[in-house]
């Protein structure tokens, strides 16, 4: 005899808020073990409930589960309301910190009368043995696309492509449009400006799937001056750094620090971003 199941009488725990759900409960009945219990309760117990979505079932055995089993299905609002094929952004303004050795511009030095201050460059904190630099806040852009796919789109191959661009840089010009509360919007960066910080995934409970996929972006920039030395070109997740030189002031009668050599070099490989399907 198939398995069938019934609901309780105790059933529809429910619970609003925030997070509205609701718990279904059931004897489930004929089954031959737990496989069976809980298959029949996932088949025969409705896939939505009033607007929610299925989201687990369990099943547990009355006495020695040879007749009866206890089911339970919790149901829940769906991830997200977003039809399948959309995508959204979100983004974050909010600064970073980073470590520099040389600043934009000197504003002044306090001297004691009679002394020639040294000329450093621009170099901060400046010592016999070495330049310490200070901790700033700089500009940094971070955003978010989710992408709402189904079940079908979600290929070990795409999965496979979100993997191996993670901590890459888009190796061409991208651009990635979505919408912002239902307002249309285009980001559109220069190649090397943007790194993919990785993504994650979660099914939505209707066979479809939300897939966020993380990025921060970081802009080119041309002629950046460094103490007496002016860099060409650097591209937005390129690394400079400053080597310092012991030069002698021959105002100030001593020996200072200043920049000797400016070295930009490339710490993240490239990808194909048109791989993450969402431009």
């Amino acid at each position: 005899m198939a398995a069938t199941i019934a609901e309780k009488a105790e059933s529809r725990s429910a619970s609003q808020g925030d997070q509205n759900s609701i718990e279904l409960q059931f004897t489930v009945m004929g089954a031959a073990d737990e496989a069976a219990a809980l298959a029949a309760l996932i088949a025969q117990s409705p896939a939505t409930w009033n607007g929610l979505v299925r989201k687990n079932c369990r099943v547990e055995p009355v006495g020695d589960g040879s007749s009866y089993w206890n089911g339970t299905v919790a149901y829940g609002g769906a991830t997200s309301t977003r039809q399948t094929g959309t995508q959204t952004l979100s983004f974050d303004t909010t600064g970073g910190t980073q470590h520099i050795t040389q600043a934009k511009e000197h504003i002044s030095t306090t001297y004691y009368e009679g002394d020639t201050p040294p000329d450093f460059q621009g170099a901060i904190g400046v010592t016999d043995d070495s330049v310490e630099g200070c901790d700033i806040t700089v500009p940094q852009f971070s955003f978010a696309v989710t992408r709402y796919v189904s079940a079908g789109d979600l290929t070990e191959t795409y999965v496979g492509n979100l993997f191996t661009l993670t901590g890459k840089t888009n190796n061409a010009a991208w651009s990635v449009t979505g919408t912002v509360q239902s307002v249309p919007l285009t980001l559109s960066f220069a190649e090397g400006e943007v790194l993919f910080l990785g993504a994650s995934g979660s099914p939505r409970g209707d066979d479809s799937w939300e897939i966020t996929l993380r990025f921060a972006a970081s802009p080119n920039a041309t002629d950046i001056p460094v103490g007496g030395i002016t860099v060409p070109a650097k591209k937005g997740w390129e690394y400079l750094w400053v080597q310092y030189k012991d030069a002698k002031d021959t105002n100030a009668k001593c020996i200072v620090k200043k920049p000797k050599r400016v070295i930009v070099n490339r710490v993240y490989d490239a990808g194909d971003f048109s791989l993450l399907g969402c431009a």
